[in-house]
């Protein structure tokens, strides 16, 4: 075969994680049908645009033999084949009515007929994803235009085990499947993993920038990074309690030692240990009303005229919206000075819309903190772009956002600082975080709240915890798995104060 797929487009994106899972809190607060289905001979489907030829054999008969045949459709193994099945199925969507959502082009949107909201479409390669008031109705559609295998209702997707809980109406979100066959696959390289209660030793042990062991040889460098790559993943689909230790070994994909490789194992040893965990998807709100701060205080009139031109961007081409507003809710905590080399600290952020966590990540900073307030005021300027980019992802679902996002954070100085009109900017090199964050609250995007350092479950994004404390936070994290969805996050939320 000969192929020229020089100046031409290779392209072809897929739904985030975090928008699927806002698709299922949307089903959730409206009661909406969700079905999957995966395209059959998805890229052949479509047409190439790379010039391939091949010569035929003898099987062709004696009149083709040796013949060149042109090749149109994108065979699977083209460089342009994902790209081309990409653009045709936006071509199908655009026909049936749906239109690409501003803030990701891979969930499709839909003005139902009755006028009291949207259904959508979000695709990832040749499977999709429908939520809608009638998704069977959609589902014939794209029949017509597809051969689609595997339609139901959402059981396992990408790498996702959904479970529907008739006494809550719920559905929780797991990787049970996905994490079993996992601990296979190492158990069947390292044999029989033990089980460990955390992802990471504990002390001053999971600290793999200061390990001196020999490095890995070939074998066992390819065995670190498949590792790493089960393990980012699962970060991505969905355990969060992974963040932190995934994090600090990503760091050594390229050089890996001994000891590296044993961190690596024993997170998975953690893993056969709780194989259960599960999300929630719940979109009513956590309960702030016996929180610390019964008596809510506006904004200081002084604070406001320093930034009397603050107020939110919105896009003119976001969609009308309609039903409830969803809850947005951001834990955020540093550890300050935790690589022990370089001394840069680690921002950790859980973001909930809902009760359901549906973004986290834990992140070395880019710049060396000072002091501990330094490094807590990066981290909640980190989270306010966060709440700003959640806002406008509900906004263009057609999502209304009708309160500042809770920003809860346990280092009290910084809380009470960046709504305090008399606090000077005495540490220049964080002044774009200083401004950032009080920007947002005079704007009325964010509220910043203290919460007790126990409650603050984005802890463990920054560090590995005890044992206990960790699996208090995963509680709150996987409230499937502790039996009650309610009573952890309303703890939570009882134990956090208003400073303004």
């Amino acid at each position: 075969n000969h192929v020229d797929p020089h100046g031409l487009t290779t392209r072809a994106t897929v739904a985030k994680g975090l928008l699927i899972r806002l698709l299922d809190l949307i089903a959730h607060r409206d009661n909406l049908q969700s079905l999957c289905g995966d395209i059959g001979n998805a890229f052949v489907n479509a047409y190439t645009k790379e010039k391939v030829w091949t010569k035929l054999g003898p099987e062709f008969g004696r009149d083709r033999a040796h013949s060149v045949a042109i090749i149109n459709k994108a065979l699977y193994g083209l460089t342009t084949s994902a790209e081309r099945f990409h653009t045709l199925l936006a071509d199908v969507l655009w026909k049936i009515g749906f239109k690409p959502s501003t803030f990701d082009r891979d969930v499709w949107m839909c003005p139902r007929a009755t006028k009291d909201g949207y259904d959508y479409i979000c695709t990832h390669v040749d499977d999709f994803k429908i939520v809608a008031a009638d998704a069977d109705k959609w589902m014939q559609v794209l029949q017509s235009y597809f051969t689609i295998k595997s339609i139901g209702p959402p059981k396992y997707y990408l790498g996702n085990d959904y479970t529907y809980d008739k006494t809550s109406e719920t559905w929780s979100v797991g990787c049970t499947t996905y994490v079993k066959d996992v601990i296979t696959r190492v158990e069947t390289i390292f044999g029989d993993l033990k089980r460990w209660a955390t992802p990471l030793p504990i002390g001053d042990h999971h600290h793999p920038e200061l390990d001196d062991s020999p490095l890995l040889n070939s074998r066992g460098h390819t065995q670190f990074q498949t590792l790493l790559g089960m393990l980012q993943w699962l970060v991505t689909i969905g355990q969060p309690d992974l963040s932190y230790a995934t994090a600090s070994l990503s760091r050594f994909g390229a050089s890996p030692r001994e000891t590296h490789l044993a961190m690596a194992i024993h997170a998975f040893g953690y893993l056969k240990f709780n194989p259960n965990y599960r999300i929630t998807i719940n979109s009513n709100p956590i309960d702030f009303s016996n929180s610390n701060s019964t008596d809510m205080k506006p904004l200081q009139p002084d604070f406001l005229q320093d930034y009397r031109d603050a107020q939110e961007d919105t896009d003119p081409n976001f969609p009308t919206t309609s039903g409830s507003s969803l809850q947005t809710t951001i834990l955020c905590d540093a550890d300050h000075g935790h690589d022990q080399r370089t001394r840069r600290s680690i921002t950790g952020i859980v973001l909930f819309v809902g009760r359901t966590p549906v973004h986290w990540l834990s992140r070395r900073q880019t710049a060396v903190a000072s002091s501990t307030y330094s490094a807590e005021f990066m981290a909640l300027r980190h989270a306010t772009e966060e709440a700003i980019s959640i806002r406008y992802a509900l906004r263009s679902f057609g999502i209304p956002v009708d309160e500042p996002t809770r920003i809860l954070g346990d280092n009290m100085s910084v809380i009470q600082n960046v709504s305090n009109p008399d606090a000077d900017l005495k540490k220049k090199h964080i002044a774009i975080s200083f401004h950032i964050v009080r920007e947002a609250i005079a704007a009325g995007i964010i509220e910043p709240w203290w919460v007790y350092g126990e409650s603050n479950v984005s802890d463990i994004m920054t560090k590995q915890l005890p044992r206990d404390p960790f699996t208090r936070h995963c509680l709150t994290l996987y409230p499937s798995s502790a039996g009650s969805s309610l009573q952890t996050l309303d703890h939570m939320a009882s134990k956090a104060e208003r400073t303004a």
